[in-house]
């Protein structure tokens, strides 16, 4: 999967698990921050990788969304289960799976054969 749209996955599943409005989301692998913002909500995702211009955005039932990446060259399956998901990138044709624990996502991409790492930033909710 590319590092983009792994990204992208991995900031909705964050949000969706958390709770959180987030503008960016910490790459730990390449330690660097993505801005990425927009709304996500458990019937719609629309979402927009400001450093591609671009969005990731579709529909689901709050468990399973079906979701295009604009700026690659497939869809995103992404189903959700709790803290947990799965899915299926067919720009890459390769399975993933994932955890979100508060608002840090370990992802491991299939394709790449290894895990990737992601934080959403911390909040000052009192």
């Amino acid at each position: 999967m590319e590092a983009h749209t792994r990204a992208c996955v991995a900031y909705v599943a964050a949000r969706l698990v958390s709770g959180q409005d987030a503008s960016e989301i910490f790459d730990q692998s390449s330690a660097t921050s993505m801005r990425i913002s927009g709304t996500v909500q458990a019937d719609r995702i629309d979402v927009l990788d400001h450093q591609r211009g671009c969005q990731f955005a579709g529909s689901g039932d709050g468990k399973t969304f079906d979701l295009v990446d604009h700026g690659s060259a497939g869809g995103v399956e992404l189903t959700m289960y709790g803290n947990r998901f799965e899915g299926f990138d067919a720009g890459s044709q390769s399975h993933f799976f994932g955890e979100v624990h508060h608002t840090a996502v370990s992802l491991f991409d299939v394709g790449d054969s290894g895990y990737f790492h992601y934080s959403l930033p911390a909040t000052n909710d009192k």
